[in-house]
């Protein structure tokens, strides 16, 4: 039905500073559906140099009537579209614990997307395609090239493409009805898909081979839409890091609970007695930075008891579970029962977890108020949906004997691995177990400790890996924490290299160790398999291990008191 044409006026001009946004003066033209944009001549530190297009429109602004629904595709336009610069970013949330500014990049009118390609596509087959979903909790960050930059990628002849979604009570405020519908964020990244299966052709890209990839909460998107019926025939591979979305505290509980309180906290005058068309008025009224800002909610009881259990008092605007007599729902109950019985969309999956998920320094648990979950265990338990209350306390006293026989004030490592593997690990591998029954999986554990690692001020107790949360992403992203001058060791310039190869290789074969290479330490990294459970450590060396954080234990004791691991609370 479309026609696309692939037009690049390319020169040989080299941007002095590469890492300066430009004015589009290089006339480089790529024509998408909606109209032609002019993008911009970047150069990785290696001098590879690679075409920008920042800032293209993948959906109509969200604004006026169309804040809190779903995306519109954008309007054409005629003239020539200036894509060199990211101008905009989504609202960020504003978490208790943040003393920070709103960045003036912030704006209502945020559904931009960037692209990055390696090479002029007309001297070339059709490109692999990764697709890349920023983390933050569904709260915060953006997918800017200042936060994200593409050198590992293009460097590897793959097209990436980074965009923005609404976050936060702008993205995930609902009334659990269509006046106010779930999931609004989730809806932009699906229509950021259609746009990229729509138009990624201009830019040299095969529409067949989009790789989806996420982390933490971004990672829990990329299985979202596994799941979701909604984004059937949209990618073609899966990246999942350190997230997948099949358990309670990736959900959001009381949704429409919490979407009166926020209107309450902005004027008390408005409260569950006003209708959902009240509410809607009243907050279209509301700037939204007032409505991102707003932190009036917290602590609330609904709430407080769920620290350990993964999810934090500030965290309460998360992707919903929507009527499942909806056709047009993204996201319907069981999600874990549709992924263990086969429906879901079956594309090859690469997921992983860090050495250590949770062992911040910084950590909201120290050896002190381990007290507390010694004489409180229902602090974790009690808000686990799937369980019968009668046998929650049995299950507790099971699953704390995997990490530990003493109370945890006496072994403050096993508290510390508990909660990371609850919160992170366990969910992610048991995406990855249920679905290696169907489709190709690739586990990975990421163990490496090196200057380059995100968050690097790790907790020093015995026992406990050195690699946390969000640790390999400066590996793969060079992200803004990285600095452009910093120099780093031989060693993390090599597992760079490593982690690139790997993860450069599935997106574009599907397998991340295709055929034996001296780089890759020749290893033949197996595919997950639910019995032998067998995946790659990650670290100095490549080593395949089995059964990743206690998992085979774990399994049984869950598989032996859920009867559905994931039920929406209302």
């Amino acid at each position: 039905m479309y026609c696309f044409l692939t037009i690049f006026a390319l020169i040989s001009l080299k941007e002095a500073d590469n890492l300066r946004l430009g004015d589009g003066s290089s006339g480089i033209l790529a024509n998408t559906k909606y109209g032609t944009i002019s993008g911009k001549v970047f150069s990785t530190p290696s001098a590879k140099e690679f075409y920008a297009f920042l800032d293209i429109p993948y959906a109509s602004p969200p604004i006026g009537k169309l804040r809190f629904q779903k995306p519109l595709p954008p309007e054409p336009w005629k003239e020539v579209l200036n894509a060199t610069e990211n101008t905009k970013i989504c609202w960020q949330l504003r978490l208790r614990s943040e003393k920070v500014e709103n960045d003036p990049r912030e704006n209502e009118d945020c559904l931009y997307l960037n692209v990055y390609v390696p090479k002029d596509p007309s001297e070339n087959e059709p490109l692999a395609v990764m697709v890349y979903i920023h983390g933050g909790m569904f709260s915060f960050n953006d997918g800017t090239f200042k936060s994200y930059k593409p050198y590992n990628f293009v460097e590897r002849d793959i097209i990436m493409v980074s965009f923005n979604f609404r976050q936060g009570p702008l993205g995930f405020l609902t009334t659990n009805d269509s006046v106010i519908p779930g999931n609004v964020g989730l809806w932009d990244q699906n229509i950021a898909l259609k746009w990229v299966q729509q138009n990624i052709e201009a830019f040299g890209g095969d529409p067949k081979k989009v790789t989806l990839m996420g982390h933490s909460s971004g990672a829990v998107s990329v299985t979202f839409h596994m799941l979701s019926k909604q984004s059937a025939g949209l990618f073609s591979g899966a990246i999942a890091e350190s997230g997948a979305g099949i358990h309670q505290p990736k959900l959001q509980s009381f949704p429409k609970y919490f979407a009166y309180k926020l209107a309450h906290a902005i004027d008390p005058k408005m409260g569950e007695h006003n209708s959902s068309a009240e509410l809607l008025a009243f907050l279209l009224s509301v700037s939204p930075s007032i409505i991102s800002n707003i932190t009036k909610l917290y602590p609330d009881p609904k709430y407080d008891n769920r620290i350990l259990a993964g999810v934090g008092t500030e965290i309460v605007w998360l992707p919903v579970l929507e009527s499942s007599e909806d056709e047009n729902a993204f996201l319907k109950a069981p999600l874990h029962d549709n992924l263990k019985d086969g429906n879901f969309n079956q594309v090859s999956v690469l997921a992983g977890i860090t050495s250590e998920e949770d062992a911040f320094r910084v950590s909201s648990w120290t050896k002190e108020n381990t007290l507390t979950v010694d004489k409180n265990p229902e602090l974790v338990y009690d808000r686990m949906t799937g369980i019968k209350e009668e046998n929650k306390a049995a299950f507790w006293q099971e699953l704390k004997a995997v990490y530990t026989k003493e109370p945890f004030h006496k072994n403050f490592t096993g508290l510390i691995k508990m909660k990371g593997d609850l919160r992170f690990s366990n969910p992610v591998i048991r995406f990855a177990d249920l679905a290696s029954r169907y489709v190709d999986v690739y586990f990975y554990q990421f163990s490496y400790f090196g200057e380059m690692n995100a968050n690097r001020d790790v907790l020093d107790e015995e026992g406990l890996g050195k690699a946390a949360h969000c640790a390999e992403l400066p590996y793969l992203m060079y992200y803004e924490m990285d600095g452009d001058t910093k120099t780093y060791p031989k060693s993390d310039i090599r597992m760079r290299h490593i982690l690139s190869d790997l993860f450069a290789n599935f997106i574009k074969y599907q397998n991340p160790t295709p055929k034996r290479d001296s780089r890759l330490q020749n290893i033949i990294w197996p595919k997950l398999n639910s019995n032998t459970l067998l995946y790659l450590d990650i670290d100095d060396n490549l080593t395949i291990k089995e059964n990743p954080r206690y998992y085979r234990q774990c399994r049984t004791i869950f598989d032996k008191y859920y009867e559905h691991p994931l039920t929406q609370l209302n």
